[in-house]
């Protein structure tokens, strides 16, 4: 698990097949409000996004959680203050969201190759920003007020397609893998909401993942390079593979009332409770209007 560096208790992890991908630290200042770590991923693999919200942070206001993937928002929840405290909150993002007519619908995510190519034209400026966010995943965490039900929808968030991308586009982030969605299939009805934000657009913690290859990671010296046959005859490691040797995280045990009931091989998790409309307190801070954010509905 990754945890929140600022705020104990608060964590997150990608899995695939119910399983969590090992976590590799990316060396950052502890005081940042973002903790972020390398993980390694595969092309081909349909992964899922888990986090934990701890009690002692719903005390004062309620919390969204966004998560994005390469870039792109994908699914937002809303977890109001009065049922957090009792527990805290546990929530899995396996797919993308979208009410088109009467269905409710959404896309799972899945790692794919990223290819490019030598290209000595100017890079198109969208493709460019496009891949600024390619081979990320992140949960942002902002604090909320005055919850209430929207009438509006949602549409389906949509990732740039492109078979090959010109290579000097990356400038030599190492980004080996992109995510596709896959086809449209049905999910478990959600009511839209609206909340304002406390601090304005800013989260107060970040957790992201930057996802490789394995190929990738070694290029980035976060796992040894590869031996070869006579240095394995010899049963001796070269210096470099010695300090270069990444050190995977150790598992983040949060206290007994902080440990969340994981949930597995489901597309979508189920609220607590139903979210119950509060009312509009006056903010210690400036509030803005958010987006159109969402809730799971209990049937």
């Amino acid at each position: 698990m990754a945890p929140s560096i600022a705020y104990p208790g608060l964590y997150a992890e990608v899995t695939v097949d119910g399983c969590r991908l090992t976590e590799y630290d990316d060396g950052e200042d502890a005081r940042s409000k973002t903790r972020t770590v390398y993980i390694q991923s595969e092309a081909g693999e349909q992964f899922g996004v888990q986090y934990f919200i701890p009690p002692s942070l719903f005390m004062e206001y309620g919390i969204k959680a966004e998560v994005s993937i390469d870039g792109v928002s994908m699914r937002k929840y809303i977890h109001d203050n009065y049922v957090g405290r009792l527990h805290g909150v546990s929530r899995y993002a396996c797919a993308s969201s979208a009410h088109i007519g009467n269905l409710f619908i959404g896309q799972r995510f899945r790692f794919a190759t990223l290819d490019t190519h030598e290209e000595t034209e100017t890079v198109n400026t969208a493709v460019q920003n496009q891949l600024a966010g390619t081979g990320d995943i992140s949960v942002s965490f902002y604090r909320i007020t005055n919850i209430r039900v929207s009438s509006a929808g949602k549409k389906a968030p949509t990732i740039h397609e492109y078979d090959k991308v010109p290579e000097k586009a990356l400038k030599g982030s190492a980004v080996s893998l992109k995510t596709q969605l896959d086809p449209f299939e049905r999910i478990a009805p959600v009511t839209w909401v609206e909340a304002d934000h406390v601090d304005g657009d800013r989260p107060f913690a970040v957790i992201r993942f930057k996802y490789r290859s394995e190929a990738a990671l070694r290029s980035l010296h976060i796992l040894p390079p590869l031996q070869n046959s006579a240095t394995l005859e010899k049963g001796s490691a070269s210096p470099l593979s010695m300090v270069n040797k990444a050190q995977p995280l150790d598992d983040y045990h949060p206290g007994k009332e902080e440990k969340p009931v994981m949930k597995r091989h489901r597309t979508e998790n189920v609220e607590d409770s139903e979210v119950k409309l509060v009312e509009e307190r006056s903010a210690k801070r400036r509030c803005l209007p958010t987006d159109k954010d969402e809730i799971i509905v209990l049937e």
